[in-house]
């Protein structure tokens, strides 16, 4: 696994999001909702699911990652975790990998 990712979960809507580049410690708000009410997460813990999706704003240049979004209206409403602009733009799917053991 990448050593330069932080996942994050939000603790109103759900969301599991990374961050993909430091500082990590600037995360503001879920790309979802925009709740900043969210912790740490260890991606190990999760269930069999579709890969997240990886973007990068385009105002502030930040990489992070979301699940799947469940159809094209919340693709679009996305919204960056640090300066929580919309302008984001889709890299690609990611892919999380559990360390041995984990």
């Amino acid at each position: 696994m990448d050593a330069d990712i932080q996942k994050y979960r939000c603790s109103n809507c759900g969301e599991i999001f990374a961050i993909t580049e430091p500082p990590f410690a600037q995360v503001s708000a879920c790309p979802r909702c925009l709740s900043s009410d969210f912790s740490e997460y260890n991606a190990c813990n999760l269930e069999v699911m579709p890969p997240p999706w990886e973007y990068r704003c385009n105002t502030c240049g930040t990489k992070f990652q979301v699940e799947s979004p469940s159809g094209p209206d919340e693709a679009k409403a996305f919204r960056c975790p640090v300066c929580r602009s919309r302008e984001v733009r889709w890299l690609a799917l990611a892919s999380f990998t559990c360390a041995t053991g984990g």
